[in-house]
């Protein structure tokens, strides 16, 4: 019986207020490889509206 009256006050509450959805898409993210025996890392922002897709300049963080 509890878990019925839950079910619908979880119903009737997700019509009366607003799902709210966070952009987790609009965050850098970090890509890291190895190349010539060192271990570069690039942080870029893709795929965010109104944001140009961008990439900062790969920096080395040590060696593979």
């Amino acid at each position: 019986m509890v878990a019925l009256v839950n079910r619908l006050a979880d119903r009737m509450l997700a019509r009366l207020v607003p799902a709210a959805r966070a952009e987790a898409d609009c965050a850098y993210h970090l890509s890291c490889w190895c190349s010539g025996g060192l271990h570069w890392c690039q942080k870029c922002m893709n795929g965010c509206p109104g944001v140009p897709n961008h990439c900062y300049a790969k920096y080395a963080t040590g060696t593979c």
